[in-house]
């Protein structure tokens, strides 16, 4: 698997164990079974809590009582992505979207399938579509500008186009999170902004290090090593 995309993988998970929004639920095990709120908020907790094998019976429980709903399908998605069930994650992804185009959750879930199948075109086209829901979607802004940057494909690659993005997501995030740094990185050294690059990674480096995430921290040296050497990732 190209260095792009197996960065990219990485940085899709990071950003669901880092930036996934936990909620304020008050989960009960002991609900109506037809009440379907009920069952979704459970279903929900129970995703990110570690449980996706139980969250999925609480949402399909959810679903039976409310088929109509793009935000059940969508976390449908989600759950059997973390199970790894891909098939069935972008079958509920394009349920969520038939019912609700702009649900940019949705959106994002099916552009981390379609780079899992080295379909980078197909899945910025989903980012884009994202953002023009919800501008300020951290997962969209940071992946969208990651495949920008890096992508081997000169067609698609646009590291100017990628600057704006990477940065928003650096200010949504106090420039405060290694990954979304060294995506910024990646965009200023891909539009030969290597002076900017340099010093980004090397703050993504001190984060990677203060966090002892020791991989991490492994692949900035790599990058630095290349900015420094005036070359962009791909």
């Amino acid at each position: 698997m190209k260095l792009w995309l197996t960065l990219l993988i990485a940085l899709i998970f990071a950003s669901v164990l880092v930036f996934a929004a936990k909620r304020s639920f008050t989960p009960t095990e002991a609900v109506s079974p037809d009440h379907a709120a009920m069952h979704f908020n459970l279903g929900k907790y129970q995703r990110l809590s570690g449980q996706p094998q139980k969250a999925l019976e609480s949402l399909q429980r959810a679903l039976a009582n409310q088929p109509q709903s793009f935000g059940i399908q969508a976390e449908l998605g989600n759950t059997h992505l973390r199970l790894g069930d891909k098939a069935n994650a972008a079958k509920h992804y394009e349920a969520a979207l038939a019912l609700q185009p702009d649900h940019a959750e949705s959106h994002c879930g099916l552009a981390s399938l379609l780079l899992g199948e080295n379909k980078p075109t197909e899945a910025c086209q989903h980012y884009r579509e994202a953002l023009k829901a919800e501008p300020d979607e951290l997962s969209a802004l940071n992946n969208l500008a990651w495949v920008l940057s890096t992508t081997p494909d000169e067609s698609l690659r646009d590291g100017k186009s990628a600057i704006p993005h990477a940065e928003r997501a650096a200010d949504l995030t106090q420039r405060q999170q290694p990954f979304i740094l060294m995506t910024l990185a990646a965009a200023y050294a891909a539009a030969g902004r290597f002076a900017d690059a340099i010093p980004t990674a090397e703050s993504a480096l001190s984060l990677a290090e203060a966090s002892s995430n020791a991989s991490l921290a492994n692949t900035l040296q790599a990058q630095l090593a290349a900015y420094r050497a005036g070359n962009a990732l791909k």
